[in-house]
């Protein structure tokens, strides 16, 4: 039959903590989004393992939005990993999305930037938010790869603004 033809799509590796989680909310100290619309859940993992978590409504509607337009392929980038799904999602109102980034190993640091290189060889453009990884070495690789591409290092404390969520807007299109 004919060729195959590769997700046109744009692919965007989601962090959590930083990114979807800030941190600031606790200490409210973020503006970007209405205080009101801030929804905190308290999540056990296990028995020894329970986060604080909070997130704009505006970001969740913003991420679900995007999932269900169809136009970008979302995936966890987080060491949330299966979490993310199983935890995370639910309680926010989130879709589940595949895990687009598992570590080979407990000292594999890597494995994010693995999956960034990965979509980059794969030839899609990539998106990434994540507030620790994106360093200037992979800003320089992405940039050397002649596609397009969109990386976003949010502060840890604001997470996703709601000018982050236009600049990823714009570039899905």
């Amino acid at each position: 039959m004919g060729e195959v033809l590769k997700d046109a799509r744009p692919i965007w590796l989601l962090d959590v903590d930083g990114v979807v989680n800030a941190n600031g909310w606790a200490r409210r100290e973020v503006d970007f989004w209405p205080k009101e619309s801030v929804k905190h859940e308290l999540i056990s993992v296990n028995q020894w393992q329970r986060y604080h978590i909070f997130v704009a409504e505006g970001l969740i509607d913003f991420i679900n939005e995007m999932h269900a337009s169809g136009k970008v392929e979302i995936v966890w980038a987080t060491t949330w990993l299966d979490h993310a799904n199983t935890h995370l999602a639910p309680a926010f109102g989130l879709p589940t999305l595949e895990v687009g980034a598992r570590p080979i190993g407990m000292d594999d640091h890597y494995y994010k930037h693995r999956a960034a290189r990965a979509g980059i060889a794969a030839g899609r453009r990539v998106i990434w938010t994540d507030d620790v990884e994106i360093t200037a070495q992979m800003r320089q690789e992405f940039t050397e790869s002649g596609l397009s591409h969109l990386l976003i290092a949010p502060d840890e404390v604001y997470g996703l603004t709601p000018a982050d969520c236009a600049k990823i807007r714009e570039f899905v299109g």
